[in-house]
């Protein structure tokens, strides 16, 4: 599954220090506790009155609970029901009323010492069958009381699910959304592993009609009576007890029924909609990962619990369904003459959370891949995406994608089909559901006229990781969610190697390293509040659904990168992977099999065995962090050497290791140290086994001139810091000849300069140095690198003094050749990373007040104006936001105006057009303006800011130097009201640097304190950042101004 988006990373250090996600998780029990409070009140107030009572209407007032990780109740403005709030909502008053009376019932019923609730359902058995009974129920009394069960979140392993059969009818026609109503039925097969009286289900939110619950064994037909039912909803459990144990190797099929709902939020079975010129148009569709298929059916909702499944669904005749596998048939059913059924072909052993359906109206393009097999591939949406050609761009990657990776792994694409389905308001990149892959709008469409090449890429990558998915995750899937590494960090990854594939002239390597290395790993790990790659901790479903983060995908893709590139090499890495495959298909596994299947495979290589694989591994993936390495040239006579050190590195550097996240290492690697030299440039390896220190011996001496260069093209996860006369030799062979120093080196020198000396263990000025030869550089990684942590010194420095001014003019004029070079205009032959580097060029050129970049910017806007923004040649989905930003800031109020119309009216499309125009409207310089937005958001006018960019835009109005006064009259004319505090705070803090403003923050704090631990968290974080900053000034501020100078600027 492609990553989660919350309204901020974790961490967002190169904007302005460390930042608590806003993205939350409230406990199921929270739904239970709603649903009995709401049916008492329900059952008084329709006592006595007839059925046709408007139930929906007495329950809304109950609308204060939620589940999973959304906010309470009602969204503030639109009005939206946030997922699951209204439990009762999508059912006719008679299930409405029966679910309530079990619910009383049921409570009625619970013991003090238990939250399990009881029912017996047959009459207490004769005195000999009560025996045998008791005995059962004594040894399988309480949930998890048997020697396989494993923790909280899983279920005994005794009887296991070897197949299942589902109908479900999903009802929303004709309906309001808020009456959509999901019934149900299946058919669960067991096999019995060892001596049970219990079945034991998942559920969550449904109601299971227990009148309905039978078990029967399959080998004579025969059924077993049931002698009680025990529902745990806050166990999310439901244990079926039945009057005998049954013996290993017995097979049961265990049969009942079900209600449910359709929710409006992407867990479990939801909906989604889409307007048309004939009206709105609605899609039910399935979001099951990680624990969401118990909102679906009962289920063993675990990963490891594989089964096959056979799925049927009922629908109106105008929709059409896709399932995992191709459809077997379709019949009429019972319901009324425009109802069927359609029923689909059985699947191969997979886990509950790859379960799919999709219910719409949609149309496709077909495509084949070249392989021999011509696997067919469907790409779904709604009709115009469809007849507008926006489908076909990932119809190509996808094609790639699966001949790619089946050459790859010597095992070609295994399932019958392959469907690709846009949803429209889905929260996920993608969902890798076994052969009916779900995607955002933006990861599946492509509009050439709307869609930039960062969209480009997004959409390629989230294609190919989860085509990736087919071979793992899908084939060969992990046990549990502590390892989601294995599933997601390989993907990210392997998703790169598809896109090079697919896009050969892209340099794929730099776009990883600028995206999951640093961005997406590094930037995350390490404020000292990181957890390992491999969680061990995990206890509640909160904790399982925030596994889906940068650390996993990003920190687990980059050690796999490394086991790769540097510890195994490529080519012992894809034997691994193809036995790995092959061993443990449609099986599943931990993180042991696949260094087991690594070490096997190096040492049939004949490598050298200097290293451990697995004991390599184990310190990357246990371990939250990563390591410094300090690297200092010994000269002592005529012996020469290097002297190697690790320690943890931290950042900010006050910070400190935190969590329940304990090292079973101290904090020490076995880091694979591979290092060049000036007069060398054939990498050399040297291991640190969890060694403090090493001494390397050198076999020539060095000069003054000469230099050493560690973590050769940044395959190795960790920082280096060199003696200053190292990075100054370093610094002479950019300015000297660049080349000498690979490409990704290049971009780590400067952010290994900046970052280091941000937490206080270098000077500021000699990563300045390191970045005066970029009037040379041609690549985009190290201008990527530059422009993060440039800018974030340039925001520690206030703008208006001398300091600030000259620093700009450093700028514009390291920017200059790359701007004559790279100019405006794209060439047929550009490479994704060119477009980027002239992004950036124009982006930063104009925001630096480059003449004769903000004169072309107005001109080719006017073109555009003239007409009438309809031809995307005169202003290119990627030169948009460096024309935007500089309309708003140089052009007319008009202009501004004439922008303000344009984000309202790409809101519904599904490029990043409008988030584009939303950022852009803040860069606005006119006091008034920049006053009416943050009002906007404040009185929530939608007609000015979408409620979806509220966060955003106070964000980014703060973050600008003419919005810095207005954010803080802001803030003190609203106090603790404001709308987006947080945000606008976590900008202010990462420019304060002076004692005065310092205490502006403090008096606004003591003024309007916390109000929840939200902020109280951030309160002191962005307050740990001021002090940072503040220490940072100090230490720095007079040795760039001397620098600058004798620079002669």
């Amino acid at each position: 599954m492609a990553q989660l988006h919350c309204d901020e990373t974790a961490t967002e250090r190169r904007k302005g220090g460390i930042y608590v996600s806003r993205c939350t998780a409230l406990s199921v029990a929270l739904f239970n506790a709603f649903l009995l409070v709401a049916c008492t009140s329900l059952l008084v107030t329709l006592r006595g009155t007839s059925p046709g009572v408007e139930v929906h209407r007495v329950v809304r007032q109950f609308a204060g609970a939620a589940t999973d990780r959304q906010p309470v109740g009602r969204d503030p403005d639109t009005g939206d029901m946030s997922p699951g709030a209204i439990a009762c909502r999508s059912l006719e008053p008679s299930v409405l009323l029966r679910i309530c009376n079990s619910a009383m019932s049921t409570a009625s019923t619970a013991t003090a010492p238990s939250s399990t609730r009881q029912r017996r359902l047959t009459p207490v058995p004769s005195s000999s069958s009560s025996s045998s009974s008791s005995s059962s129920s004594s040894s399988t009394t309480g949930i998890f009381e048997s020697d396989d069960a494993l923790d909280n979140l899983r279920l005994p392993r005794q009887l296991r699910p070897f197949h299942y059969d589902i109908r479900w009818t999903p009802d929303f026609y004709e309906r309001n959304s808020k009456e959509f109503s999901l019934n149900g039925s299946a058919s669960i097969y067991f096999r019995c592993h060892s001596p049970s009286a219990v079945v034991s289900l998942n559920y969550r939110q449904l109601l299971i009609s227990s009148s309905s619950v039978t078990v029967t064994s399959v080998r004579d037909n025969a059924r077993i009576p049931v002698i009680r039912i025990n529902e745990n909803p806050d166990q999310e459990v439901y244990n079926i007890t039945m009057s005998r144990s049954l013996m290993v190797g017995e097979e049961v099929v265990v049969t009942l029924t079900f209600v449910g709902y359709i929710f409006d939020s992407p867990y479990g079975v939801y909906w989604s909609q889409y307007s048309t010129a004939n009206g709105t148009r609605y899609v039910i569709s399935t979001q099951f990962e990680t624990t969401f298929a118990r909102r679906a059916f009962p289920c063993v909702d675990d990963p490891s619990a594989k089964a096959t499944f056979t799925l049927s669904i009922d629908r109106q005749t105008q929709m059409m369904t896709l399932a995992n596998t191709p459809l077997n048939y379709t019949t009429r059913n019972n319901r009324s003459s425009n109802w069927v059924t359609d029923v689909f072909q059985k699947t191969k052993p997979m886990s509950t959370y790859l379960v799919a359906f999709v219910i719409s109206d949609y149309k496709n393009v077909t495509v084949y891949s070249k392989g021999m097999d011509r696997l067919k591939i469907g790409c779904w949406a709604q009709s115009d995406f469809v007849t507008g050609g926006y489908v076909n761009y990932s119809s190509i990657i996808a094609s790639s994608a699966v001949d790619y990776f089946g050459n790859y792994f010597d095992y070609p694409y295994n399932w019958p089909k392959l469907d690709m389905a846009s949803i429209p308001t889905m929260s996920f990149g993608g969902m890798e559901n076994w052969g009916l892959i779900t995607y955002q709008p933006n990861r599946l469409l492509f509009d050439e006229t709307m869609s930039d090449s960062e969209e480009r890429l997004g959409l390629a990558v989230a294609v190919s990781h989860e085509i990736l998915h087919n071979w793992l995750g899908n084939t060969v899937t992990i046990k549990w969610w502590d390892d989601l590494w294995l599933t997601e960090g390989t993907a990210r990854y392997f998703q790169y190697l598809g896109i090079q594939n697919a896009q050969p002239t892209w340099d794929i390597d730099q776009l990883f390293v600028s995206s999951a290395f640093y961005s997406g790993a590094m930037w995350n790990d390490d404020s000292g509040t990181a957890d390992p790659v491999y969680n061990r901790n995990l206890s509640t479903n909160a904790d399982l659904e925030d596994m889906f983060g940068q650390i996993t995908y990003n920190k687990g893709g980059t050690i796999v990168r490394m086991l790769s590139k540097l510890i195994v090499g490529e080519n012992v890495f894809r034997d691994a992977f193809k036995k790995y495959i092959k061993d443990y298909e449609y099986s599943t596994v931990e993180h042991k099999d696949l260094f087991n299947e690594m070490s096997e495979a190096y040492r049939k290589s004949g490598g050298v065995m200097d290293f451990d694989v697995t004991e390599v591994l184990s310190t990357w993936i246990l371990q939250q962090g990563y390591p410094l390495v300090t690297v200092k040239r010994s000269q002592n006579g005529t012996s020469t050497s290097l002297v190697l050190s690790q320690n943890l590195f931290l950042y900010p550097p006050n910070a400190t290791v935190g969590g329940e996240s304990t090292s079973p290492y101290r904090y020490l690697w076995e880091i694979p140290v591979t290092y060049i030299t000036s007069y060398n440039p054939n990498p050399v390896r040297v291991w640190m086994h969890k060694d403090k220190q090493i001494v390397v011996p050198m076999s020539t001496s060095f000069t003054a001139s000469d230099w050493v260069l560690v973590n050769h093209n940044l395959y190795g996860y960790y920082r280096v810091n060199y003696d200053d006369s190292n990075w100054l030799a370093l610094a002479t062979q950019l300015k000297t000849d660049h080349t000498k120093i690979p490409v990704n080196n290049r971009a780590q020198l400067i952010d290994d300069s900046f970052t280091v000396s941000m937490s206080g263990n270098l000077s500021q000025t000699i990563g300045l140095k390191l970045t005066e030869y970029l009037s040379n550089e041609i690549e985009y990684l190290p201008w990527d690198l530059f422009r993060d942590n440039f800018v974030a010194v340039l925001r520690k420095i206030s703008s208006n003094t001398q300091l600030y001014t000259r620093m700009q003019m450093y700028l514009v004029s390291r920017l200059q050749n790359g701007y004559n070079r790279f100019g405006w205009d794209a060439s047929a032959t550009d490479s994704i990373t060119a477009v980027y580097l002239r992004r950036i060029i124009l982006e930063l050129a104009c925001g630096a007040d480059n003449n004769d970049c903000v004169n072309r910017a107005l001109e080719r806007f006017q073109r555009w104006k003239a007409n009438g923004l309809n031809n995307s040649n005169s202003v290119t989905p990627d030169q948009r936001f460096a024309v935007y930003c500089t309309v708003a800031a140089h052009g007319s109020y008009g202009d501004w105006q004439l922008l303000a119309s344009r984000y309202q009216a790409t809101l519904s499309h599904f490029s990043g057009e409008s988030g584009k125009l939303a950022e852009a409207l803040t860069c606005t310089k006119n006091a008034t303006t920049i006053a009416s937005l943050l009002q906007a958001v404040q009185k929530r006018q939608k007609d000015i800011v979408s409620n979806r960019d509220y966060y955003k835009t106070v964000y980014y109005v703060a973050r600008t130097k003419q919005g810095y006064s207005a954010a803080w009259d802001h803030l003190n004319r609203y106090g603790i009201d404001t709308l987006g505090r947080v945000d606008i705070l976590k900008s202010l803090s990462s420019v304060i640097a002076t004692a005065e403003e310092a205490a502006k923050y403090d008096s606004y704090v003591r003024q309007f304190p916390p109000q929840n631990d939200y902020e109280a968290s951030n309160f002191d974080s962005f307050r740990q950042t001021i002090a940072q900053n503040i220490v940072w000034r100090q230490r720095n501020e007079q040795g760039i101004a001397d620098w600058l100078t004798a620079l002669g600027y």
